[in-house]
């Protein structure tokens, strides 16, 4: 039997999933933290997520969003799926299906963990208004919530990745070793006020859009950081001309006239960019060697 099943069994709960010929729940998603499924709790469509990690280092800096405060903000302000049922000792979480409207059929998403290179030309395409405003207003929304004390910091992740990839052969550039240089590079300057908490993540298969409503999920590696990062990574995978850019930039509630904000976007897109091979090479070490998953 599943660990999926098993958990939910110990845990009393009723539920059903979509099963493959083998008669086991049937997972459309899975990268290096967790194995996501689709299946009905409570007789509502429901997302089933479990971690998948056994790496005592990757879990410290992983699923640290599932501090009961942070969901009933993130409920709260409508930011994700309703949750259903959160079980932090088992790093489960059930949510409720939305149906995403958004077209992603000439987008091709080659996977490297839980993030993606989003190898698509968007470069006539314009994302709509709507859509744009609830980006930048859910983004300010995200950025709003007040974590606990000691929440975990991207730098701190970023240490831990420095552990895993400890003597990874880079093929060409270290480019951990170019994100921390440029993290201590820009936080010299960087209000302190600009550090919040963070997605991380906000990729387009990351963010949900209904007909009146923006959702955003997989908040594995939230953490505390700057409020540009964020951005940043929805610039990079929606392609956003500069006039999207500018509106994005004043729903969330910037000032367009300040050429600093500018400044701060384009050394936060180093370092977005180092990051998204960064967690290529751990999942290129943990898929060749196994080594992130169960050491």
């Amino acid at each position: 039997m599943s660990d999926i099943k098993n958990i939910l069994k110990k845990l009393k709960l009723s539920f059903a999933f979509e099963e493959d010929e083998d008669g086991e729940p049937y997972s459309f998603g899975f990268g290096f933290t967790s194995k996501t499924y689709h299946g009905e709790f409570k007789n509502k469509r429901a997302i089933f997520k479990l971690s998948t990690l056994k790496n005592s280092k990757l879990k410290t800096i992983t699923n640290n969003y599932l501090h009961k405060n942070i969901i009933k903000q993130l409920t709260s302000h409508y930011l994700c799926p309703n949750i259903l049922f959160v079980d932090k000792k088992n790093n489960l979480l059930i949510s409720e299906y939305i149906e995403d409207k958004k077209n992603l059929s000439d987008i091709i998403f080659p996977i490297f963990g839980e993030s993606y290179f989003i190898d698509a030309d968007l470069s006539n395409q314009s994302i709509e208004d709507k859509y744009l405003r609830q980006l930048g207003e859910g983004i300010k929304k995200i950025h709003s919530v007040k974590p606990p004390k000691k929440f975990i910091t991207f730098k701190d992740q970023l240490n831990i990745y420095q552990e895993l990839l400890l003597g990874f052969k880079w093929p060409e550039e270290n480019h951990l070793e170019q994100a921390i240089n440029l993290l201590k590079d820009i936080t010299k300057d960087e209000d302190k006020g600009d550090f919040v908490f963070s997605h991380n993540d906000l990729n387009i298969l990351n963010i949900l859009h209904t007909q009146n409503k923006t959702y955003f999920i997989d908040w594995e590696f939230a953490s505390i950081n700057s409020k540009y990062f964020d951005l940043v990574s929805v610039i990079h995978y929606y392609k956003l001309h500069e006039l999207d850019i500018n509106n994005l930039f004043i729903y969330y509630g910037l000032d367009i006239n300040d050429i600093s904000i500018y400044k701060k976007i384009k050394e936060w897109k180093k370092i977005h960019e180092n990051l998204i091979l960064i967690w290529a090479a751990i999942t290129y070490k943990y898929l060749l060697n196994d080594e992130v998953g169960n050491s």
